[in-house]
Formats: C-alpha cells, sequence, structure tokens
C-alpha cells in the first residue's frame, strides 16, 4: 500500500510540476499546495501521503527540480470534519501561490476545499480517495479539474470477483459491522 502511494505521489508530483511549470516565472518555485487531516479521522490515511510526497519532493529537488524549478509543499490542516475549516484552509494555500492542491482522502471531508481550489482553476488531487465522485459526478463540469489516485471500491471489488472466480471460488461468506453502518 505505502508503495503505490509512493508511486501515485510521485507520478503525481511529476506531472503536477511539469504542468505548473509552465505558469510559473523561470525559477520561481512550484507550489504544491496540501490540505490535509492531521489530527482527525483521516489522519491515518493523510498522514502517510503527505511524508511519500515530502520524501520524492526532496529527492526531486536535490536533483534542480523541475525544469530548473524547485517543488515546495506548503501544508494547511482542515481539522477533520469541519467544512468552512477545510474551505478556509484551501483559501489559504491558493493566497500562498500554491499551483495545484492536494485534498485529504474523504470525497466528504475533501469536498470544501475541492470546491474552492477548482472555482478558482487548480487541478485537485486526492491521493486515496477510494470512489468516482472526486470528479465531475460530484463537482459538475469544473470537477475536470478534482480526481484522485484512489481506487474505486466498485473497481477493487469487481477485480476480487474475479480472482475468486478463477480461482474456481463459488461461494463466499458475508461480515457486516453492525456497530458502524
Amino acid at each position: 500500500m505505502r508503495r503505490i502511494a509512493l508511486l501515485a505521489v510521485t507520478a503525481a508530483a511529476l506531472v503536477l510540476a511539469a504542468t505548473a511549470a509552465a505558469r510559473t516565472h523561470a525559477g520561481s518555485p512550484i507550489v504544491i499546495g496540501w490540505a490535509h487531516d492531521s489530527t482527525g479521522p483521516m489522519a491515518p490515511f493523510d498522514g502517510p501521503a503527505l511524508a511519500a510526497a515530502q520524501i520524492r519532493v526532496a529527492q526531486i529537488n536535490a536533483k534542480g527540480g523541475v525544469n530548473g524549478h524547485q517543488l515546495v509543499i506548503k501544508t494547511c490542516d482542515t481539522q477533520g470534519d469541519k467544512p468552512a475549516v477545510s474551505k478556509a484552509c484551501a483559501d489559504k494555500l491558493i493566497s500562498q501561490g500554491a499551483n495545484v492542491i492536494f485534498t485529504t482522502c474523504d470525497v466528504d471531508l475533501a469536498a470544501p476545499a475541492v470546491q474552492e481550489s477548482i472555482n478558482k482553476g487548480l487541478l485537485t488531487i486526492a491521493p486515496c480517495i477510494g470512489t468516482d465522485q472526486m470528479g465531475p459526478a460530484r463537482f459538475g463540469a469544473k470537477g475536470a479539474l478534482a480526481f484522485s489516485f484512489g481506487n474505486v471500491a466498485q473497481d477493487e471489488g469487481s477485480a476480487m470477483a474475479q480472482f475468486a472466480w478463477a480461482k474456481g471460488w463459488r461461494t463466499a461468506d458475508l461480515a457486516t459491522d453492525t456497530v458502524i453502518v
């Protein structure tokens, strides 16, 4: 899981950095805004994604950055399920010159930051949202600027079913959790 997250963040950083480089002045840094939950329910997911990005950014910068531009990650804590804080966080990162925004790994918690970012025309990425709602399905036409590296849950279920079928498994057990649901 960590390896996949690292690869996803690395690929995103490179693609976004190259895209953002076209919008920056020669030699000026490419600013990656990171609106994440560092203390709430998404912290166990957001923290590792941010750490992987910070490691990769340091590696890229050690080799001269992207087309002569150093990468800079600026962070803001969305504090879990606080829509006003999430929106303000995105505004803060945008005002600090973010060329792209990364958001928390839950589409409901990320929505205020996503909406604010795409309304400003910024590419907005979640490192691990597992739903097709991170895009036009939820955010309309501007949602074309929003996407996730996460696998859509339906795709994961389909892949697991195909694997089970190929193994010859024809029955299944279902475990439910009545406490959470």
